[in-house]
């Protein structure tokens, strides 16, 4: 028997170890099995909605600059009162009562709502709340509404008129980071939103919420949901494809509890190092499933066949050991440096998300080249030893047509087959190029959820849920410049205000404005001694050497937000030049995670090409063919720039899933090309023709080939029924991208050999004969 084994340095042979002593093979990964269960026990959750944006960029170092010396809006819950009849008195009472007994709810530290604004009294100049406890009848009171619907410090802030008289208040409501640290935020939200309901019972006001807490809270939801429907319809799915295809237990068996082992010890590996699951790792599982159930197939089908031939189970099992085996170390490795090369961009999640799915194909590979020749050895003897000759099952039979039919037409059209492919590949990669980056917090977050819903309203109707910051910074005390500390407040207050796309600018120069005359004149180490500290800390630090302003604004996408920023940065350099002695920062979460966006996205495209380059190398080393490597390059290309062209037509464009999903599948769809290859390499070897070993290689892989890509397909359908959306954008690419995989592999690569040795037979015929 000839071996392929050179093409893994014979890393493969692990396999014929494991079947000369299945029994104590199997007792080693039993240990490692009861460690990965010790390693789920120390599981955790994580949302990740700002995991996305952290990195060592001074960009990111000054949000958590923000962070750290203000009450952050991350902790920061928009509770919406929806009135359903015109505002009046019996409905301001009861939106007062809300407002008092929400800031008696656990957690909750302060919360700010129109009842919260105070004016100056013009019989005294003392301040007094702008809706007086005592609320007044008549005219008095409909000038109240007035105000209270075309105020600045109402309208469109606190207040937001929608029909017909009906409108909706906004009830900022902060969480205590103390309670939020020691009985986490999930548990906050929860126990925040049975107060609501119970509030809102008899009240006639429907109260909802959302911001960054509740869209974490969500998440948390989601993930958890998430990871075990994938767990679960992946296997039963799996379980019902593989039994329609084998009919017998044994062969299913073989097949899944790799898959199974694979899953429980990627899931331990990541409880023991701490990485938590999230709506991104998540994805990992159904990958681990995905690359340990191809090679596993492909073992596995190679055993069965050399049964059929009349091979004892030994010599099936070392023949598919060290003819396939070499494709499964190849193609894991091939694998694995395509998901290492999202390591490049310096988003942390994205590096982590990366390493650990590197880790998970090894992790896979090892299990299943070991516990399938285990499993092999142990369930097909000796009276499973011989299978008929005609053991093929109806869908194998059908798989095996198709392929024997696809095999012979290729070899008569291979030239059409090239050139659609060719325009493909070129219309694809056009609109690839084309591809805009996108973010928002709407596309991350589970949309099925009202933290999405409200989100939106808050949008529409006050101003934003992001928030645009400009940080304010000194060396000095400015307590003790409050003179010039007041001037660049309210000209940096002024240029935030000049932005059109940024509303609702606060400050404290803002503050002073609604102060009574003398305490507005104070200096500002004393007038923030009047002011209650859940204003004052929102903006002027604690140590008082920082000062903020806030704006809000919507929730668009990372293009025009990058631009706003951009504004936004010559307007805090103008600043620095006329107050030299501050620095202004342009931050908060909408600025950053415009920049970041569009850095991260750029980078993982940088990495994915990295990766294809990388690929491109290593098939021309262990196959040692440059011609070989230049072949399996127009294979996987096909499947990345024509799902791109999806991309382009369906108007995803390039989210942080769409470059992820990419490099994940392309790592997959390699997969594939190095089983394909294997198979042609060796009929190669074996002394075929160009032609036999292409038909060979249809016929024997192609049948392996259309299984997995069904199963995988199937598995990764699960995620379309995720309530968060890239999660399925994540699934949908890599299905699509498999499917073209599979069509790359199975058509257009065959295509290209064909057309390639046309060419060069060609070339040598027309080249003249040497005359010696």
């Amino acid at each position: 028997m000839r071996s392929s084994g050179s093409l893994a340095l014979g890393a493969e042979r692990i396999g014929l170890l494991a079947m000369a002593a299945p029994l104590h093979w199997l007792f080693i990964i039993g240990l490692f099995a009861a460690t990965a269960l010790f390693g789920i026990s120390q599981l955790k959750t994580d949302d990740a909605l700002t995991d996305l944006l952290r990195s060592d960029t001074h960009e990111y170092r000054d949000y958590e600059r923000v962070q750290r010396l203000f009450p952050t809006d991350e902790l920061d819950v928009y509770v919406i009162a929806e009135f359903p009849t015109p505002l009046d008195a019996d409905g301001l009472e009861k939106l007062r009562d809300i407002h008092f007994d929400l800031g008696l709810a656990d957690g909750v530290s302060n919360v700010i709502s129109m009842f919260s604004v105070h004016q100056r009294d013009p019989a005294d100049g003392s301040s007094v709340p702008a809706i007086p406890e005592d609320l007044p009848t008549g005219d008095a009171f409909e000038r109240l509404l007035k105000m209270i619907g075309s105020d600045k410090r109402f309208a469109n802030r606190l207040y937001a008129e929608k029909s017909e008289g009906r409108g909706s208040a906004l009830l900022i409501t902060a969480l205590d980071p103390e309670v939020v640290e020691r009985s986490d935020v999930e548990n906050v939200v929860l126990g925040l939103d049975e107060e609501l309901r119970a509030l809102q019972d008899g009240s006639g006001i429907k109260l909802s919420m959302t911001g960054a807490p509740v869209m974490k809270t969500e998440l948390l939801a989601a993930s958890r949901r998430d990871s075990a429907v994938f767990n679960v319809a992946g296997f039963a799915l799996a379980i019902v494809i593989c039994f329609a295809f084998f009919q017998r237990w044994q062969y299913v068996l073989i097949v899944l509890t790799p898959n199974a082992l694979a899953v429980l010890c990627t899931l331990g590996l990541m409880g023991l190092v701490g990485v938590r699951l999230n709506p991104m790792m998540n994805t990992i599982i159904p990958l681990v499933l995905v690359i340990s159930f191809a090679n596993g197939l492909h073992l596995v089908f190679s055993i069965r066949r050399q049964l059929a031939n009349g091979q004892s189970v030994n010599e099936a099992i070392e023949h598919a050991v060290l003819m396939v085996g070499p494709a499964c170390v190849l193609s894991a490795v091939t694998t694995a440096i395509a998901f290492a090369s999202l390591a490049l961009t310096d988003s942390k999640l994205i590096q982590v998300f990366g390493f650990t799915a590197a880790a998970a194909t090894f992790i896979s590979l090892i299990l299943v080249t070991s516990a399938i020749p285990c499993l092999a050895a142990l369930l097909l003897r000796p009276k499973h030893g011989r299978e008929p000759a005609r053991n093929l099952t109806h869908f194998s039979e059908k798989l095996d047509g198709v392929c024997g039919a696809l095999s012979r037409r290729l070899t008569r059209h291979y030239l059409v087959t090239c050139i659609v492919s060719a325009l493909l590949i070129v219309v694809g990669a056009i609109a690839y190029v084309q591809l805009d980056p996108r973010y928002k917090i709407q596309d991350i977050i589970p949309d099925g959820g009202q933290a999405a819903q409200y989100a939106g309203h808050i949008d529409k109707h006050f101003g934003g849920v992001k928030s645009v910051l400009l940080l304010i910074t000194s060396d000095k005390d400015l307590t003790e410049i409050s003179a010039q500390t007041y001037r660049a407040v309210a000209a940096a207050d002024a240029a935030m205000s000049s932005q059109p796309e940024l509303r609702n600018v606060r400050s404290i120069h803002q503050v002073r404005e609604n102060l009574p005359k003398e305490e507005a004149a104070k200096p500002l180490g004393e007038l923030l001694e009047t002011l209650p500290d859940n204003l004052s800390q929102r903006y002027v630090s604690a140590d008082r050497k920082a000062v903020l302003v806030a704006a809000s604004v919507q929730d668009i996408e990372a293009r025009p937000m990058n631009r706003i920023r951009k504004e936004m940065d010559k307007k805090a350099r103008a600043l620095k030049e006329s107050h030299p002695e501050f620095t202004f920062h342009v931050t908060g979460l909408a600025a950053l995670s415009a920049e970041r966006a569009i850095d991260t996205i750029s980078s993982l495209n940088a990495g994915l090409l990295t990766a294809i380059g990388i690929v491109l190398v290593l098939m021309g080393l262990l196959f040692r063919s440059l011609q070989v490597a230049l072949l399996s390059l127009v294979a996987n290309l096909f499947a990345v720039v024509v799902t791109g062209l999806c991309l382009f037509v369906f108007d995803i464009g390039l989210q942080y899933v769409s470059v992820v999903g990419l490099t994940v599948a392309f790592g997959l769809a390699v997969d594939d090309t190095v089983h394909f290859l294997n198979r042609y390499w060796q009929e190669r070897s074996g002394g075929k023709t160009e032609e036999h070993a292409v038909r060979m290689a249809v016929e024997r892989v192609g049948p392996v080939l259309m299984l997995t890509t069904i199963v995988i397909v199937a598995g990764l359908a699960a995620t379309l029924t995720s309530d968060v959306p890239p999660t399925r954008t994540f699934g949908a690419i890599c299905m699509a991208t498999l499917v073209f995989a599979l069509i790359g592999d199975v058509i257009v690569l065959p295509g290209a050999i064909l057309m390639y040795q046309k060419i060069r037979s060609r070339l040598a015929w027309k080249r003249p004969a040497d005359p010696t």
